[in-house]
Parts: C-alpha cells; structure tokens; sequence
C-alpha cells in the first residue's frame, strides 16, 4: 500500500503553523482603557510632587549620597512614620495630640524626603 492508496477520509487534516486563536481572547479595549487609568493617575500623582533641587553650597558627593541612600531612608521612614502613626492614632486621639504626632511620625519625615533641597544635610537636623 503507497501513500496514492490511502483515502482522502482517511487523512489528517493539515497541521496548523500559526494560530492567532490566542489574539482573540486577549481583551484589547479592556487593556487600553487600564493603561490610560494608569498613566493618568501617575501624571496626577508625580504632577503634585514637589521637584528636588539641588543645594547651591553641596559639592556632587553630597548630591549623589542623598539622592541614592538618603533620600530612599527617608521615604522608607516616611512609610514607617504613617505605618505607626496609624496604630498610635487611638491613643494620640484620646490624649488630644493628633497633630503633634502627625507631624513627627508622618509630615517631617515626608519633608525630609520631597520638600529639603538635595545635596542639603542641614536640613536633615531641622526635621
């Protein structure tokens, strides 16, 4: 028996090389509306940042040290500042000093972090 003998019912269908059946689940609109949410809420978040300027008396060590160890320190501080100033808030409410520790647990640490000019250690010992 040759491969002429074999029926046509009898055959394989051909095998397919590409298939674009996995393009069709992918849920194109759904994807392009998450991505511009996205981009907006990030352009309204970093619009309102305040933009780090350099101190005019720090030399680029300084500028370097504060932007790479500082600068990352102080945001994880400001992250740990709101952590426990939420646990403390019952307290501090009840002992009428909410401002007070949110002022030292969150606002100067964020200071430090966005507001302090870069380059700027002095201002460290100010917050």
């Amino acid at each position: 028996m040759s491969i002429l003998d074999v029926d046509q019912h009898q055959m394989l269908p051909p095998t397919r090389i590409c298939s674009t059946g996995w393009a069709l689940s992918l849920k194109v609109p759904e994807m392009k509306a998450k991505l511009v949410t996205t981009i907006c809420v990030l352009a309204i978040c970093l619009g309102s940042v305040a933009s780090a300027r350099a101190s005019e008396n720090s030399g680029p060590l300084a500028v370097t040290v504060d932007a790479v160890v500082i600068r990352p320190a102080c945001l994880v501080a400001t992250a740990l500042g709101s952590a426990v100033f939420v646990v403390a808030l019952p307290v501090a409410a009840i002992s009428k000093s909410v401002k007070k520790t949110a002022n030292t647990l969150v606002v100067k640490p964020a200071n430090a972090t966005f507001t302090r000019p870069l380059g700027d250690m002095d201002a460290l010992v100010d917050y």
